[in-house]
């Protein structure tokens, strides 16, 4: 329990005392006390500090001076001021009952007869008890929660017995997944009201967010409060720990208990996904031998599709998520280039009921069973997860194209990866970002994506388009601004940043020194398409 206050005002030594500040500041906590000899109180004084006066060292200040070392008081934390009577002073100054009641300081006034020495020795021999109690019971819960350890608890195990020792129902709350692991199952509907961090204080080594919260079961009119306490983890998981409040406020011998559950817990996620890791790169290295088609043994294929639960008798597609960052100075290999990757998956995972991924730095590849899903309706469910996962922070600056394979049996996998792979390239070839495309949609840049030799690719680019290429780079650049933009000079400009009139200068400059006719749509079709096939050269 922490001494108040109205604690000590219990002590023999306070029998005769009296409270001239009324209510004000009595659940003050009480951490020291010390004897007043100078009004230099910002050099000395302490939160917490119940201090002993006569009055003597501010009996001569000005009343500027003496507000400013009051308000200097409030502002350190004083606890409460003692004033005790003696021969130069039998009543106490008005002034310092009126400093107090502004600046919300107890004041108490003790007679003459009472000696400090038996205040000091009464307050302090509660201190150190305390702290003594503290001590021990701090020894004893994180000996508790180490051979809790030794046993690899569960989860629900090591949040059970915080409950038993904080007296409150706690839970675990993800974030991004949405999931709570609760030990009171009626603590867990709640509606926040207000939220502000809490200052930390003794044994308060993490961060935390005090809360209101509206508890519909025990009674939808009445507001409780609830500590979080966010738990670092290594994976894209935003684990917080909630103490919800019902029965007591939480102490500081809480905290402790806190403080050690947290560790706790963290050490269990880490474990959690460290075995998760382990299980993501076997999947990941089944996956990718799938799609890569490097499983050429009939029984090695069987227990590559047990392993990773696929039925040999379902059509399946890819689909590829290839994504980066709007900032094009950011580490695409940074951890929140992971977390999103992660994000991508949670939200897939709650989408299809059924599906194999394999990820990479910039990538997502899922391997879903489409029997029973449409191209369309494909198309929507694969727009809400990328909806979802660039809604949540802080991944509200990634950008990414989806691509999907035809339906393929998966034999035939590695043909389907490569369509979805192919599908990204044309995505990319149109420079336009949130796209979800299936190899269908690119027409017929499947006839030029499935030709696997660079030199039958180069014969149908056109002789001009070549020669513009080794010649002028701006001009080139100029024609397929200009094509892309059925032939608007303005527009063309824009996408350049240049003035029109050099546009159509660089046009006029196309049109007679390459003989190109911009009215003949033959022509334009034939231009049109070699430049993008240079472009496919080039990737």
């Amino acid at each position: 329990m922490i001494l108040t206050v109205s604690n000590i005002l219990q002590y023999q030594s306070f029998a005769e005392a009296k409270v001239l500040s009324g209510t004000v500041g009595l659940t003050n906590e009480v951490s020291g006390v010390m004897v007043m000899e100078a009004p230099d109180i910002d050099t000395w004084g302490r939160s917490g500090q119940i201090i002993l006066t006569s009055y003597f060292a501010l009996e001569k200040l000005t009343k500027e001076r003496i507000d400013l070392f009051f308000k200097m008081a409030n502002t350190i934390g004083i606890s409460a001021f003692i004033f005790k009577k003696n021969r130069l002073l039998d009543e106490i100054p008005e002034i310092f009952i009126e400093s107090c009641m502004k600046y919300h300081l107890p004041l108490i006034q003790i007679p003459k007869e009472t000696s400090y020495e038996r205040i000091i020795l009464e307050v302090l021999e509660t201190i150190i008890n305390r702290k003594a109690y503290l001590l021990n019971s701090y020894y004893d819960i994180h000996n508790h929660f180490v051979k809790m350890t030794l046993s690899e608890p569960k989860i629900i195990d090591v949040l059970n017995v915080l409950q038993q020792m904080i007296h409150n129902p706690v839970s675990l709350f993800e974030k991004i997944k949405g999931t709570l692991t609760a030990t009171d199952n009626q603590s867990t509907d709640f509606k926040i009201i207000s939220e502000q961090y809490l200052p930390k204080g003794q044994f308060m080594n993490f961060d935390y967010t005090q809360r209101v919260a509206n508890y519909p079961y025990y009674g939808s009119g009445d507001a409780h409060t609830q500590l979080a306490v966010a738990i670092p983890s290594l994976g894209y998981e935003q684990y917080e720990l909630i103490i919800h409040e019902i029965n007591e406020p939480v102490s500081d011998i809480d905290f402790m208990a806190i403080e050690n559950a947290v560790g706790i817990l963290q050490t269990e996620l880490v474990k959690h996904y460290s075995i998760k890791q382990t299980t993501l790169n076997k999947t990941n290295e089944l996956g990718s031998d799938l799609l890569h088609g490097r499983i050429e043994d009939e029984e090695q294929f069987e227990d590559t599709l047990n392993h990773l639960k696929l039925n040999k008798t379902e059509q399946h597609r890819v689909v590829v998520f290839e994504f980066s960052e709007d900032d094009s100075s950011k580490n695409l290999f940074s951890p929140l280039s992971s977390r999103f990757s992660d994000t991508i998956v949670n939200y897939s995972k709650k989408e299809f009921y059924k599906l194999v991924y394999v990820t990479r730095k910039q990538k997502v590849i899922l391997i879903l069973p489409t029997d029973t899903i449409d191209s369309e309706s494909l198309k929507k469910r694969l727009a809400y997860i990328l909806k979802k996962a660039t809604e949540t922070n802080p991944f509200s600056a990634f950008k990414a194209n989806v691509s999907i394979s035809n339906p393929t049996n998966l034999k035939s996998l590695a043909t389907a990866y490569k369509q979805a792979m192919d599908t990204q390239k044309i995505i990319h070839l149109i420079n336009k970002n949130l796209q979800i495309k299936d190899y269908q949609d690119i027409g017929i840049y499947q006839i030029f994506s499935e030709t696997n030799n660079l030199d039958q690719l180069a014969r149908f680019i056109p002789a001009k388009i070549n020669q513009l290429h080794t010649d002028n780079l701006d001009l080139l650049h100029t024609l397929e601004a200009f094509l892309n933009v059925n032939q608007n000079y303005i527009e063309a400009a824009a996408l350049l940043f240049v003035h029109p009139k050099t546009v159509r200068y660089r046009i006029e400059k196309i049109k007679n020194s390459y003989q190109i006719d911009f009215n003949d749509p033959e022509e334009i079709l034939q231009l049109s398409v070699g430049l993008r096939l240079l472009k496919i050269i080039k990737q």
